[in-house]
Formats: C-alpha cells, sequence, structure tokens
C-alpha cells in the first residue's frame, strides 16, 4: 500500500504559474488564426502524469474553450525556462476532432459496407482541417486507434481488409473490427475498450468475431483474429 503525492520542485511549481499565464495569454491568438473566430477560455489547468514516485506537473497546459455554446479543449506545450515563449508554444486541440471521425468512418464504410458505428480514440491536432481528404490530413500525425462495429459480419476473410495496406505509408494505426449479433449488442459492445483479442472471450453473447491489427509505415502488422460461439462457449483463434 503506498500514497501518490505531488513531487513538483519550487522551481516546477513557479514554472507552472508561468506555463498558465502564458497558455492563456496566447491562445486566443492561436485559434483566431486557425479558425477565424474568438473562443472564451473556461478553464486551464497544468497536465500531471502519474508514476510510482507521485504526481509530476508537465510543461503542458490543458484549456477548455467556449465558441457560440460548444467546448472543446486546447493542449498547450511550453518549452520551458525561456523568455521568447510566444514562439515555444505547441498548440493542438480537439475542435474538429467530430468531423475528422465522421470522414474516417466514411472512409471505412466506403471499403466495408455495412458500418453500424464507428468511434476514433480522442485526438487533438495542430493543423485545419478543410473537409477534405482525411488521409492525407492525418498523414505523418500520431498513432490513430479506431473501433469499427458490424452485424453479423464475416471477418474470416482477410481480403476484405486489404484496403488498409494502402494506409501504411500515411501513419501508424491500430485497428478493432468487432461483428456483434444484433443492434443492441453494438450498442453495449461499444462501451468496452479493448487493445486485445482475449479481453473480449467472455462478451461471446453479443460478440461473434473481432479482427485487431497495428500497422505502420515500416509496413509491420500484428493482426489476431478469433470467433466466438454462443451459447455454447466456443474460440476459434487465428494468428496472422
Amino acid at each position: 500500500m503506498f500514497i501518490i503525492t505531488a513531487c513538483d520542485t519550487k522551481e516546477q511549481k513557479e514554472q507552472n504559474k508561468i506555463n498558465l499565464k502564458i497558455a492563456q495569454e496566447h491562445v486566443s491568438d492561436y485559434i483566431s488564426d486557425k479558425y477565424g473566430f474568438d473562443a472564451e477560455i473556461i478553464s486551464a489547468d497544468v497536465i500531471r502524469h502519474e508514476s510510482m514516485w507521485g504526481v509530476h506537473s508537465e510543461n503542458r497546459v490543458l484549456l477548455t474553450l467556449e465558441h457560440e455554446g460548444r467546448e472543446f479543449e486546447v493542449k498547450a506545450t511550453i518549452e520551458p525556462f525561456r523568455d521568447d515563449y510566444e514562439n515555444n508554444i505547441i498548440y493542438t486541440d480537439d475542435y474538429q476532432f467530430k468531423e475528422v471521425e465522421d470522414a474516417f468512418a466514411g472512409y471505412i464504410g466506403s471499403h466495408m459496407s455495412g458500418l453500424k458505428k464507428f468511434t476514433l480514440v480522442h485526438m487533438y491536432f495542430d493543423k485545419y482541417y478543410d473537409g477534405g481528404d482525411v488521409m492525407e490530413f492525418l498523414k505523418d500525425g500520431p498513432i490513430i486507434n479506431f473501433y469499427a462495429y458490424y452485424i453479423d459480419r464475416n471477418l474470416a476473410d482477410i481480403s476484405q481488409f486489404s484496403f488498409l495496406d494502402e494506409l501504411d505509408d500515411k501513419f501508424t494505426f491500430m485497428y478493432r473490427f468487432i461483428s456483434c449479433r444484433s443492434d443492441e449488442a453494438v450498442k453495449r459492445a461499444s462501451d468496452l475498450n479493448f487493445d486485445y483479442t482475449y479481453q473480449l472471450r467472455e462478451y461471446a453473447k453479443d460478440i461473434k468475431e473481432v479482427r485487431i491489427g497495428l500497422h505502420n509505415p515500416q509496413g509491420h502488422f500484428d493482426e489476431n483474429y478469433e470467433s466466438y460461439a454462443y451459447p455454447n462457449y466456443y474460440i476459434s483463434t487465428t494468428v496472422k
């Protein structure tokens, strides 16, 4: 048993105050330049992470802003201990996340029809998305994680996933295709967060098949497929 405590040094605590001040002073310029509108700052706090040694502050600030009743988040990464802060702040935001998620869902659905639900793991962007090629927009960005849900789809046929190979030179991505037994099963399954097929074996009542893979620009991929029988519990597994 142990207790996690804050472990910031005196210098870091002073830096936190500066980071909060600077991030809020310049976020309006970032939003105005990127989107062409002004947004109200609702809150701002230093981002912290936990370790076995305690809770430590990062030189990053998370801000919540609002524009015309719509709240969104902005992350500010600040290079500390410098005087020219305005030239050393990197902002990213999630204002266009839903638009990007919908565009990505459209791409997946165009290659594999019958898509019932699509979830893109939350992301922040530094670039403006103009509604064009979402894959080009995401190119060279952070790792993409997504979940695609279907009903009674045969996921054993690997040929239907060949279109994913086209993305290998654009970014690293982890995918999870899930074939559910009904609309209600999709709703229940979409509440699950998982990275491995074995984590789903107890959900055979809702899930028939699942395929998980990881691709990256080096061409490496690791893929797992499982199917589940119900009510007679049975697992069929292949690994490619």
